[in-house]
């Protein structure tokens, strides 16, 4: 088995020159089989890439790696209904303690030489910009559609804690500058205590 470790990206549309080293290799050398890590703590974002992936016709396996991060957060995701949704199969991994590779290694050589389908149906004529955006957009509908369907998180993001709730406060402009004067006159009126700039 030949593994082929490849720079991390978040689309096929290479932005930048390691971005370009993924999506080249990928639609040009036609690998067997594709493992695509994805973030469990931002799933969103990663499987903007993953519905791309599996328009290429290759065998995906996902990688839902950070498992043990949502599970300290006593976050969830329903693997078993993001991979029908996806239509590839998803194994939960945790990098820091090689939880779940002997299982996505076995999985990812058992599906080499199958056909893979994209449950997402792009538009047919993408040659200009705005087609482009256009297609993008109905593209994070569709992968928010299916977090929504899969992600269960104890706290909402829209949630605001106690640091939000101090952040807020302290950097209004009539609070926040006064206070960033008064910590630079405290920190000035320290520097100036005899002794302290005194060298031996």
């Amino acid at each position: 088995i030949i593994i082929v470790d490849l720079p991390g990206t978040y689309s096929i549309s290479p932005f930048t020159q390691e971005e370009s080293v993924t999506s080249a290799y990928v639609k040009g050398e036609n690998p067997d089989v594709i493992i695509n890590i994805v973030d469990a703590t931002n799933l969103s974002r990663s499987l903007f890439f993953t519905t791309q992936l599996l328009e290429l016709g290759i065998p995906v396996v996902v990688a839902l790696n950070k498992t043990d991060i949502n599970e300290k957060k006593h976050n969830g995701i329903d693997r078993v209904e993001l991979s029908k949704l996806l239509g590839c199969n998803v194994i939960e991994t945790v990098s820091t303690s090689k939880r779940g590779l002997k299982n996505l290694i076995k999985t990812a050589v058992s599906v080499v030489g199958k056909t893979q389908t994209s449950p997402y149906q792009k538009s047919e004529d993408l040659k200009d910009k705005t087609a482009v955006e256009l297609d993008d957009r109905r593209r994070f509908d569709f992968v928010n559609e299916i977090v929504s369907k899969v992600e269960k998180r104890l706290t909402a993001t829209k949630d605001r804690t106690k640091h939000d709730k101090f952040d807020s406060w302290v950097t209004k402009p009539y609070i926040g500058i006064p206070l960033f004067v008064l910590v630079i006159f405290v920190n000035n009126q320290k520097a100036d205590k005899p002794g302290d700039n005194v060298c031996s």
